[in-house]
């Protein structure tokens, strides 16, 4: 079942997750862009993070 699959996360784990997962292709993909916003919807309403990638 499909469900099995699914790891819980805390918001600021996946939070983590994306940052950490744009950074590893960034170093793989040279057509990945400079920075990445995430935006986080929630009971509380939305809130948006920018954050570099490309350090050179």
């Amino acid at each position: 079942c499909m469900q099995d699959a699914v790891t819980p996360l805390s918001e600021s784990e996946a939070v983590d997750l994306v940052k950490d997962v744009f950074a590893s292709a960034t170093e793989r993909d040279i057509y990945t862009g400079d920075k990445v916003e995430i935006v986080v919807i929630n009971k509380a309403g939305t809130r948006r993070e920018y954050i570099e990638l490309r350090k050179d």
